[in-house]
């Protein structure tokens, strides 16, 4: 659950990119991106209810990688579904202008998803698109004629040789070069009063017991930004 505080959004004039990022939430239904089960607000918070992704995100995986970076085949395949995932906000008119890797998690069967669409924009396609360019003069390459997808957007990203063998209607099929351990999303263990540490410093419960859930471990939810 991603939970806003209201008056912190205020402060900053970030209270559009709120509602922005819950309208496009309401629009998504692909699976390489995030579904929005439910959202309510209280006196003081927006509340976002989405699924949990227990492989952390790409920035903390890489991380634990030899050399901290990941193989040629493993980086294939996040670009891929990456991709996909932009093409398809690209159809619906949403700009993503957040990608970066701390914002790509990973599901616990190891696929992507994309997550923070509060600076993500909703565009109308229209003709007076076509002055784009003169409003951000000088800050991309020129003769933009020779950047990738100029022409034809995702199909010619597709078809560089780098992606070579990916069978793109198959992708969300392919086996995860990564697949995150078992999280334990119990309750965290209560100490009851009753509870009192036994001679090795254990918790115990009235019974005798060891008091807690055995698999509780706050080191577990290190890398995660949304509970």
């Amino acid at each position: 659950m991603k939970v806003m505080d209201k008056g912190s959004l205020v402060s900053r004039n970030k209270l559009p990119r709120a509602q922005t990022e819950r309208e496009i939430l309401g629009l998504l239904d692909h699976p390489f991106l995030p579904t929005l089960y439910s959202h309510f607000e209280t006196d003081k918070f927006f509340c976002l209810l989405m699924e949990f992704c227990s492989g952390g995100n790409l920035h903390s995986l890489r991380q634990k990688q030899p050399n901290k970076h990941f193989t040629e085949h493993a980086a294939r395949f996040y670009a891929s579904e990456v991709l996909l995932a932009l093409e398809y906000l690209h159809m619906l008119g949403v700009v993503y202008r957040d990608l970066k890797p701390e914002n790509v998690l990973v599901r616990e069967e190891g696929h992507i998803m994309l997550s923070d669409f509060d600076l993500s924009l909703r565009c109308a396609v229209s003709p007076t698109l076509v002055r784009t360019p003169d409003l951000i003069r000088g800050l991309l390459a020129k003769e933009p004629q020779k950047r990738l997808a100029y022409r034809r957007g995702a199909a010619e990203i597709k078809q560089h040789p780098f992606f070579e063998g990916v069978n793109w209607a198959l992708v969300r099929s392919a086996a995860p070069p990564y697949i995150p351990d078992a999280v334990d999303c119990g309750p965290a263990p209560v100490r009851l009063p009753s509870e009192a540490p036994s001679q090795g410093g254990t918790p115990r419960n009235a019974a005798g017991g060891k008091a807690g859930s055995p698999h509780a471990d706050p080191a577990s939810y290190v890398d995660f930004e949304y509970f």
